[in-house]
């Protein structure tokens, strides 16, 4: 009963729950042997998808599935509440995501072409693990739990994506900023990537303060899932938003 219902709610949402991160790491893939042919190391952009574009893909499609449905008036009338359901679909987009960005990284670290710039040689391996599950856990709550409250709150599928890709692009062209602002840390998603290493002068707290970065971004996840959750029982704004879309 349990695995029929599985299957029954992933067939609602549609083969996109599970077909993009799969698509988005293929084309990862594919485009990183062309920056290899042309004798660029990959191993940066490979570790982009995991930690850019997996999670944007993810919110996206949770706030554009979990929140509304087609049928959203007649479930409102089921023993079941709807939030019950819509919380289930959440956590299975995440699992279809993060199962993907799992393999991937293990894929990549036994190809030696993970890219995580704050390891250190003498950590353990348990601990170089979790440092590399932080790099894309942390953004794909975030940006998940991010876009669903922006879209209960805005009652728009489309503003709330819309708005998660604005966040998006403006973390790529003010990086320069989020790094050196220490305040900001807490919304700088992407600092594996978007961090110029290499430069003379690192900022000190780069390497320091990644840890608490990570742990910031799941904290605010956590409210954002918490605060969607609470969302999600306004019966009204979900019918007014069904009708508004």
């Amino acid at each position: 009963m349990f695995f029929d219902r599985i299957r029954y709610e992933i067939r609602l949402m549609g083969r996109k729950v599970l077909l993009t991160p799969i698509l988005v790491m293929l084309g990862v893939g594919l485009f990183s042997l062309l920056l290899k042919y042309i004798n660029t190391e990959p191993s940066r952009f490979l570790s982009a998808g995991l930690e850019m574009m997996i999670p944007i893909g993810a919110g996206i499609i949770i706030g554009t599935v979990a929140p509304l449905d087609p049928s959203l008036e007649l479930q409102l009338t089921f023993p079941r509440k709807y939030y019950r359901t819509a919380m289930a679909r959440i956590v299975l987009i995440l699992l279809c995501s993060a199962g993907v960005a799992l393999l991937s990284s293990g894929i990549l670290l036994a190809l030696k072409l993970d890219f995580v710039p704050v390891v250190e040689p003498h950590w353990p391996a348990f601990a170089q693990f979790v440092l590399g599950l932080l790099v894309w856990l942390a953004p794909l709550l975030w940006c998940a739990g991010a876009c669903l409250c922006i879209s209960l709150l805005l009652r728009s599928r489309t503003a709330g994506a819309a708005v998660l890709a604005a966040l998006w692009i403006g973390e790529i062209l003010f990086k320069d900023t989020l790094i050196a602002t220490h305040w900001l840390w807490p919304i700088y998603l992407f600092p594996v990537t978007l961090t110029p290493l290499g430069a003379e002068t690192l900022p000190a707290n780069l390497i320091a303060d990644w840890f608490t970065n990570r742990y910031e971004l799941l904290g605010t996840a956590l409210v954002f899932f918490l605060l969607g959750w609470w969302m999600l029982h306004n019966t009204e704004g979900l019918l007014k938003g069904a009708s508004e879309e």
